[in-house]
């Protein structure tokens, strides 16, 4: 079975058609979501529309949770807290409803998915380097554990005990080990890279495949501008 392993889509309709053209032409069976779907774009209802469409699963996101609950408004900067009370202004009742049914973290078979860490997922921390991927690697049993949050496709190994960038292509698991995996991101990559990104696993192959995709980065930014959000959510898609 090939899984599309996807997150922070945060509201760019611009990077979600063209994830989503692409997988329609590559097999996929499956489509597991891993969190904020909204934030920093102009499309929220639409791009809510489409993930809750295809997804199989979807992950709550600290983005996704400080649509229905002010308590975590103060986490963010003054940037992502404008567009997050834009966001809030933009979404029907029904899709609310909907991401506050969102789980912190869903076991599906041999994989755990969830938004950041699986250590305190509600609090959503990082996984940046091998001391924050330790932490994880304590908090769930399965083999595999997808993550999104950072933006940045990375790979973590237990019996490495190291991480590394995870490059374009596809890698080769093992099944005698355990790996944490973040595929970065479809909306909001942040790695000096302004294509998006998002991962295909295949579990008899047992690869996972990074894939890089160039969308219309310059549309999407011309909507922030137009929707009056701050400037540099769109500069920095660029």
């Amino acid at each position: 079975m090939r899984y599309a392993i996807f997150s922070d889509t945060h509201s760019n309709l611009e990077a979600f058609d063209t994830f989503s053209n692409y997988c329609k032409k590559s097999k996929i069976d499956r489509y597991l979501m891993l969190g904020d779907i909204v934030g920093y774009g102009a499309n929220p209802q639409e791009v809510c529309d489409e993930v809750f469409r295809i997804s199989d699963a979807v992950i709550l996101g600290n983005h996704d949770q400080a649509i229905w609950d002010d308590d975590l408004l103060d986490w963010f900067n003054e940037e992502a807290k404008e567009a997050i009370l834009w966001t809030r202004s933009k979404l029907k009742g029904e899709t609310v409803k909907k991401l506050k049914e969102l789980p912190y973290v869903r076991v599906d078979g041999i994989m755990t998915l969830t938004h950041s860490s699986p250590n305190n997922p509600e609090k959503y921390p990082y996984i940046y380097d091998w001391a924050t991927a330790y932490k994880g690697f304590k908090s769930f049993s399965t083999l595999l554990c997808f993550i999104g949050h950072t933006h940045l496709p990375m790979l973590f190994s237990e019996k490495k005990s190291a991480g590394c960038f995870l490059e374009e292509g596809a890698h080769q698991l093992m099944r005698d080990d355990r790996y944490i995996i973040s595929c970065g991101s479809i909306g909001q990559p942040r790695d000096r890279d302004n294509r998006l990104s998002f991962g295909i696993f295949d579990d008899e192959a047992y690869t996972i495949s990074l894939v890089r995709l160039s969308y219309s980065c310059k549309e999407a930014a011309r909507k922030i501008r137009n929707a009056g959000l701050p400037r540099n959510l769109a500069d920095r898609l660029l």
